[in-house]
């Protein structure tokens, strides 16, 4: 595993899970990237050794990131369009390989009747890159490459 380094930024939200070691570890090619999205709160990332994070499935190997920013919790085509800005970010955009959000594949739901039909900048489709997964009402978790 590549040596993790602590994101040290003022823009967190959460509380720090010092148990395992903290939830402050990334990639140093990941902080990069977190450390350009000005505007956004960061909540978890790894822990100090990465491996299991309960009650994480992944955050462990310093490339995930859950996020939030103002106007998120609705979940509607104005949070789909923010992503969707992220996502054609010219200098890191293409860096996010997946985006978590909790909402419904289904006519009428303004998420995805904002995404469905996105091609985004670099090619990717996405409501391939958005993808839904319970859990994430609150925040939205990204899968960073390095």
């Amino acid at each position: 595993m590549q040596k993790l380094v602590r994101y040290t930024g003022a823009n967190r939200y959460g509380g720090r899970d010092e148990g395992v070691g903290g939830d402050d570890w990334v990639k140093p090619s990941v902080r990069t990237v977190i450390e350009h999205f000005a505007g956004l709160t960061w909540g978890d990332f790894s822990n100090m050794n990465g491996g299991p994070f309960p009650p994480h499935q992944t955050h462990n190997d310093g490339n995930d990131a859950d996020g939030w920013f103002n106007g998120y919790n609705a979940r509607d085509a104005a949070t789909a369009q923010t992503i969707i800005g992220h996502l054609n970010d010219a200098t890191y955009g293409s860096r996010i390989l997946t985006v978590y959000v909790t909402y419904q594949q289904a006519n009428g739901n303004a998420f995805w009747e904002a995404i469905r039909n996105v091609t985004l900048n670099d090619g990717r489709q996405a409501r391939d890159v958005i993808r839904p997964l319970g859990g994430h009402t609150t925040h939205f978790h990204w899968i960073v490459s390095e």
